[in-house]
């Protein structure tokens, strides 16, 4: 954990989706350090600044770049559970994967996509 959090503050720029409200509050019960103050872009943050309702992770990546996740962050609690702890690792890996592709194509292209409630795809302007 002191490794990790060695490398969070010697980031130039932490990027994730939800990381601000999810993942950092984890690890603030690790540390005094308030890892808001780290440089961070959290896509789902930048995305509801321009949108009324929440996208979630899988709606960004499939309509954007046509991948999907492999599983959900309820799937890896019960995976926890059952002491899956490969299936935890690789769905962790793979969702790293997919938020950089997301941010990467962010970066180049601008925009981000998803699928309305009607299943139109539908574009937002990302500025990163």
């Amino acid at each position: 954990m002191d490794a990790l959090l060695q490398d969070l503050q010697r980031a130039e720029l932490v990027v994730g989706f939800n990381h601000l409200r999810f993942d950092y509050e984890v690890l603030h019960h690790y540390t005094v350090l308030d890892l808001h103050q780290i440089p961070n872009l959290d896509i789902l943050v930048e995305l509801q600044k321009k949108l009324p309702h929440r996208l979630s992770l899988d709606a960004v990546a499939t309509a954007t770049l046509g991948v999907e996740k492999t599983a959900e962050g309820m799937q890896a609690i019960q995976w926890f559970r059952q002491g899956r702890l490969l299936d935890i690792a690789e769905y962790c890996c793979y969702d790293v994967k997919i938020t950089r592709m997301v941010y990467d194509y962010g970066a180049a292209h601008r925009q981000l996509f998803f699928r309305d409630r009607f299943g139109k795809t539908q574009s937002v302007p990302v500025e990163w």
